[in-house]
């Protein structure tokens, strides 16, 4: 940076928030991406999908709550989602975020993922088990 005023119009929170960002990327971007998003206004707000204090078995229970509402019809008898609805869910968070799945626009690629499994390993959904 050339400048070392330069990010002074963001104020400190922004380029805190904006720090934060880049950190939780873990090594995906480079500095670069950084000051990039720091030349087009940060990101003023930023806070991670999940908190550092939620636990897995949180996650858990918010995929699964998210599955039920939106996805009824790949709940198992024993109440809980599809276990290939449940992969593809991560999969989608991995790669889009959390927050930004819709179900509308994924849907084809989540019921994909419930066949594919139920052909590989000869399920029934209603046992839950292998036939």
């Amino acid at each position: 940076m050339n400048n070392p005023t330069e990010f002074r119009s963001l104020g400190v929170d922004t380029i805190r928030d904006t720090i934060r960002w880049f950190d939780a990327q873990g090594g995906r971007v480079t500095a670069g991406v950084l000051v990039i998003e720091l030349r087009s206004g940060g990101k003023p707000g930023w806070r991670p999908a999940v908190s550092a204090g939620q636990s897995a078995t949180e996650y858990a229970a918010s995929v699964a709550s998210w599955l039920s509402t939106h996805f009824p019809d790949l709940t198992e008898p024993t109440g809980n989602p599809h276990p290939a609805a449940v992969v593809e869910v991560i999969h989608l968070h991995y790669e889009l975020g959390k927050g930004r799945l819709l179900p509308r626009e994924h849907a084809s690629r989540i019921r994909a993922a419930v066949r594919a499994f139920n052909r590989k390993w000869q399920y029934d959904p209603k046992e839950g088990a292998a036939a």
